[in-house]
């Protein structure tokens, strides 16, 4: 119930917002979002950067890889599919970007400048992956 609280505010905000302006926001955040965190993996100490940073850098990628080819499928049962892919790879993200801040491999600057990002695109991903229900 939690969960639904935390988006109800947002979900109305963008309950207007038609289907394919949707889609395309989500894009060009999710593209955005991956295009900052990629070459912050490659400051990883050298023995993360094939460790922590590959698995980083494969999740960020997932991300906008996912919802674009989703968006190309022609239904959307498939789309569904391919966005709660997508939805569970940042998820995934950005727990790895957290988990870098505190072992000090990012700094807390590029941390807080990436987080309300992908905070923006989780509620995105949230309000899209509804609308398809109904």
């Amino acid at each position: 119930m939690l969960f639904f609280r935390k988006y109800t505010a947002f979900s109305i905000q963008f309950a207007a917002m038609k289907k394919e302006s949707l889609k395309e926001k989500i894009i060009k955040l999710s593209d955005e979002i991956a295009q900052q965190v990629y070459p912050l993996t490659y400051k990883f100490p050298r023995e993360e950067k094939f460790a922590l940073g590959d698995q980083l850098r494969r999740s960020i990628i997932s991300v906008p890889a996912n919802i674009i080819e989703g968006a190309a499928r022609a239904g959307d049962k498939e789309l569904k599919q391919f966005l709660n892919i997508a939805y569970s790879s940042l998820k995934e993200a950005k727990y790895l970007l957290y988990f870098a801040l505190k072992q000090g491999f990012i700094k807390e600057k590029d941390y807080l400048a990436i987080k309300p990002k992908t905070e923006e695109l989780s509620k995105l991903l949230y309000v899209f992956l509804e609308k398809l229900k109904s």
